[in-house]
C-alpha cells in the first residue's frame, strides 16, 4: 500500500487520499469485528404453529456504536473527495494556475467537482450541464467524465457503486448513517437430531423482536433438540440508498473510485 507523500506523479495527492480511505476501510472492518466478537445480541427460539414451525427471534441487542457510523461517513467522504481532487488536478494539468489563497465566492475554482449523475441533465446535454464543474479540464478528459457517468455505464457494478457513492456522500453530510445487525448465519454445533425442515432467513436489518429465521417441518414436532447459534454482520439500515453489509459496499465503492482514477492516469 502506498504511504502518504511517497509518490510524486501528477496524481500523487489523489492517490494518497484514496490510500487513506482504503486504510480507513481496514480500520472499520477491524472495529466491526471487535464489536461482533462479544456477540452483542440475544436470540430466542421456540416451536410455533402447533409444532409445525421453529422460529428464532432477536430479543435483545446492543446498537452498533455511533463511532462506527462516524468512521464510515469519514471513509465515504474521502472516497467522494478523491474524485473532486481528481478534477482539480486535471484542471491544473491543463495549464490553469490554481489560486494560492482560498478562492472567493463566484470564482470558478470553487465550483470544480467530479459530477456523478444517475440521470441525464433534464434540459441540456452533459457537457453543457457539467461545464461549471469541468470548465478547466481538457476535452478528452471531459469526454471520459461523461463516459463514466452512472446513467451511461453498461457495467452495472461500476455504475451502481458510483451512484451509491454519490448518494451516501450526500446523506452522510447531513446525518448519521444508520447501521444495524443483519444477514444472520447459522453456525451448527450439532443438528443430528434436528428434523428435516425448509428454512427461511430474514436478511435484515434487524431490530429487537425481529424474526431471524423460521424452519417449517414436514411433520409437527413436540420438541426440538438442537445446538446452534447465529452470527451476524453489520448492515446499512434504512433510509440509506442501499441496504447491505457495510464493508462489502464500501469495498465496492473504493474499487470503483480506484478504477476511475486509473482511467485518467494516462491523461496527465
Amino acid at each position: 500500500m502506498t504511504h502518504v507523500g511517497s509518490s510524486q506523479t501528477p496524481l500523487h495527492s489523489v492517490r494518497n487520499r484514496l490510500t487513506w480511505a482504503q486504510e480507513q476501510l481496514i480500520t472499520i472492518a477491524a472495529e466491526m469485528e471487535w464489536f461482533l466478537r462479544d456477540k452483542p445480541y440475544r436470540v430466542r427460539c421456540k416451536l410455533e404453529c402447533n409444532g409445525a414451525e421453529y422460529a428464532c427471534y432477536l430479543t435483545q441487542h446492543t446498537p452498533v456504536p455511533s463511532r462506527v457510523s462516524l468512521m464510515v461517513g469519514d471513509c465515504i467522504h474521502n472516497l467522494r473527495s478523491v474524485l473532486d481532487n481528481l478534477i482539480w488536478t486535471l484542471t491544473e494539468c491543463n495549464g490553469n494556475a490554481a489560486p494560492k489563497t482560498i478562492p472567493p465566492f463566484g470564482d470558478p475554482w470553487r465550483t470544480i467537482a467530479f459530477p456523478l449523475r444517475s440521470k441525464p441533465f433534464p434540459k441540456t446535454d452533459f457537457q453543457t450541464g457539467a461545464h461549471e464543474r469541468l470548465w478547466g479540464i481538457a476535452p478528452g478528459a471531459k469526454d471520459l467524465v461523461e463516459w463514466l457517468q452512472p446513467y451511461k455505464r453498461s457495467d452495472e457494478t461500476l455504475a451502481a457503486a458510483l451512484a451509491y457513492l454519490e448518494e451516501f456522500a450526500n446523506m452522510s453530510k447531513h446525518r448519521f448513517l444508520p447501521l444495524a445487525l443483519g444477514e444472520p448465519f447459522l453456525l451448527a454445533k450439532s443438528l443430528r437430531d434436528f428434523p428435516p425442515a425448509t428454512n427461511r432467513f430474514n436478511p435484515g436489518p434487524l431490530g429487537d423482536g425481529a424474526e431471524i429465521a423460521r424452519m417449517a417441518f414436514a411433520t409437527p414436532q413436540r420438541e426440538v433438540k438442537v445446538d446452534f447459534e447465529f452470527v451476524f454482520a453489520v448492515l446499512f439500515d434504512e433510509p440509506t440508498p442501499v441496504r447491505g453489509e457495510v464493508t462489502s459496499i464500501l469495498s465496492g465503492m473504493a474499487k470503483a473510485v480506484d478504477t476511475v482514477v486509473s482511467w485518467f492516469e494516462p491523461l496527465v
